[in-house]
Parts: C-alpha cells; sequence; structure tokens
C-alpha cells in the first residue's frame, strides 16, 4: 500500500562552524568598498543542515555525512540602505566560484583561502552550494545550454549523469548576507534533487519443493543524464535512453517465502515511467524435484515501470522520493510487485560519493 505524500520542513541546525585561528589571511577584495583585512576574527563560516521530513514524531536536525565536500557560489553586491537586502539577478559568483568546502562531524567547516565578511554592511554577499563537490562539475547557464563561468549571472543549472549511487543535493539560496545577519555564519540547507529506490525480493508460495534463486535486477529504458533547472527546480532530459541500474548479488540470494531480500538500491533522475520503455527486469532461475529427478531452469521476466509505480500516482518518480520495491515470484505465475514512499529522511541518507 503506498504512503501518500506528506510535506517537507526545512530545519536549520544552528551550530557554529569551527575555524582555526588566524592572524592574516590575504583576502581579494571585489571591489574598492572600505574591504579590510579584519585579523581573522570575521571570517565567512558555514553551518549546513539537511531538509528533514515533516512526518516524524519528534523531527531531529539531519546533518551531511561525515567527511563530505560540497561546492559554493557566492554573490558579492556592493550596495545602499535602498538596496541592501534585495537580490539582484544580475549578481555573478564573483566572491566565490566553486569553493570546495569540507564538513566533519559534528561541526567542522574548512575552506581554504579564507574569506572575510565586508566591513560596509550595505555591501552584501549571497550563496548557493551543491553536493557532493567536483572539480569541474557540468554547469550551465540559467535556462540555457551555454558553459557557467565566473562571470554568468544568477545561479547555475547542472548538467547531472548518474552512476546510480551517488546522490546530488543543492541548497536554498541564501540572500543578501552580511556580518550581522548570522554572526558571520551562512546556513545552507541542501534537499535531496534524485530519487532513491531499494529493491527487495521474496518467494510467493510456502512450497518447499522449489527454491527460486534470483541472479540480476535491471531497471532499463530511463534517462540518465537531465539538466537540473535551479530556477523552476525542474529535470530537462537529454541524451537517450538506456539500462540506469543493474544488481547481481553474489552469491545469488535464494529467496524465501514471507521475508524479503535486500537486492540493491538505486540513486536515480526523477522521471516519468509512463510509457513501454521503462522497464524492471528480473533474472531468476527455479529448482525442483518432480518424481526424484532434480530440474533447474533460468528465466528473465520484465515489467513496464509505470505497472510497478501504478499506486504511488501513475508511475512518476519524484525529487527527495524514497521507494521501496518488493518483487514477489511464483514460479509459472506473473511476478508481483507492491511499493511503499516516503520522503527521503535520515534514516535512507548514503554516504555521497564523487
Amino acid at each position: 500500500m503506498a504512503i501518500q505524500p506528506l510535506c517537507i520542513a526545512l530545519l536549520v541546525l544552528a551550530v557554529l562552524a569551527f575555524i582555526p585561528s588566524c592572524n592574516k589571511i590575504d583576502n581579494p577584495s571585489p571591489g574598492d568598498d572600505g574591504w579590510t583585512e579584519l585579523g581573522g576574527d570575521r571570517p565567512v563560516i558555514f553551518n549546513s543542515s539537511l531538509a528533514t521530513p515533516a512526518t516524524k514524531t519528534t523531527p531531529e536536525p539531519e546533518t551531511l555525512p561525515d567527511n563530505t565536500t560540497f561546492g559554493v557560489f557566492a554573490f558579492y553586491q556592493e550596495g545602499t540602505p535602498s538596496s541592501a537586502g534585495k537580490w539582484n539577478n544580475n549578481r555573478t559568483p564573483n566572491f566565490m566560484f566553486n569553493q570546495a568546502v569540507e564538513f566533519r562531524l559534528p561541526d567542522q567547516y574548512t575552506y581554504t583561502p579564507l574569506r572575510y565578511w565586508p566591513s560596509n554592511e550595505y555591501n552584501t554577499i549571497s550563496f548557493w552550494a551543491y553536493c557532493p563537490y567536483k572539480v569541474t562539475p557540468d554547469l550551465l547557464v540559467y535556462n540555457s545550454a551555454n558553459t557557467y563561468t565566473s562571470t554568468s549571472k544568477r545561479i547555475p543549472d547542472i548538467r547531472f549523469t548518474s552512476d546510480g549511487h551517488t546522490d546530488l543535493m543543492v541548497s536554498n539560496l541564501v540572500t543578501n548576507q552580511k556580518y550581522s545577519s548570522n554572526n558571520g555564519i551562512v546556513p545552507l540547507t541542501f534537499n535531496h534533487v534524485l530519487s532513491k529506490i531499494d529493491i527487495k525480493a521474496e518467494k510467493v508460495d510456502s512450497d518447499d519443493n522449489f527454491t527460486v534463486t534470483l541472479t540480476a535486477v535491471s531497471l532499463k529504458g530511463l534517462y540518465g543524464t537531465a539538466i537540473l533547472r535551479n530556477q523552476s527546480g525542474n529535470w530537462e532530459y537529454s541524451g537517450s535512453r538506456q539500462e540506469v541500474w543493474r544488481a547481481t548479488p553474489t552469491p545469488s540470494p535464494e529467496l524465501s517465502h514471507g521475508t524479503s531480500t535486500d537486492i540493491g538500491s538505486a540513486i536515480l533522475i526523477p522521471q516519468d515511467l509512463s510509457d513501454d520503455a521503462s522497464r524492471l527486469q528480473v533474472e531468476f532461475s527455479v529448482s525442483y524435484t518432480d518424481g526424484g529427478t532434480p530440474h533447474s531452469y533460468s528465466t528473465v521476466r520484465e515489467a513496464y515501470l509505470r505497472d510497478v509505480f501504478y499506486s504511488i500516482g501513475g508511475g512518476t518518480w519524484t525529487k527527495n522520493s524514497h521507494y521501496v520495491v518488493t518483487i514477489k515470484i511464483t514460479p509459472g505465475n506473473p511476478i508481483q510487485f507492491t511499493v511503499t514512499w516516503d520522503t527521503w529522511g535520515a534514516d535512507h541518507n548514503y554516504h555521497l560519493s564523487s
């Protein structure tokens, strides 16, 4: 039975980041605005949290996994008393461009070189980040196919190719910050923009006269590459549709009746599953004894993903959604499926890989 989608609340974890004391660190100035070197007492520092489901009875702040690195873009803008506090879409990432920030539990954030807050508080900085960090992310100019550079305006769009296990998160845009906004701390709240699918399998019949051994499960006919348009939050698909994930457990598990076996987990681009191209393929073997003679055979079955996920909204994977698919196999009969859905909370977070 499907679990109905529930709202996601954003909860910012208010903790201080540890930054080593320093006497003098060069601080490049975007302009001649009275910017001063502040002896290391007012550096730009970070705090991060994950969007947390509102479904928890007692929600707790959720953090990035330990040893995570995220990329930060920061947009400096000179201002006046009348313009301070206003985000301008003409801003460019002239203060930080894909700056790597390392996070270590419980609350350490480090990056180099350190940057400092402007001394004129009418001059503000806006921040946006993505995770996990890449040295050369595939970034595009807002709503275009042009490569995003340090002179591009707005926050970038991201072209992402899924390898089936790497997560992608983007933060909220934290606009018009100054030192007094939050004691120099930039609060970034990250949101999952992919879908997570857990695959399980079990034998339907309790008959011990036959065994079912699962050898592989594949997700086929799906988009593995797409562009996340950050202004709208929508995915724009590109490239050919293909097999985007395949699990071949070793050793191949013998399935049990009444107990599900974990086959694997996929982290994939959200997408529509409504046509015939999107399929789930199951490969398994059956062994049985007939008149004292052992027999076995192998088979491959496929099902349309729109049918597998029909119960959770007509067959569409959505962002920040966690699905659990249980494949139920009885030899000689159609494969059955059950699917459950919930938001992607801390219990399901993967350690991010790059």
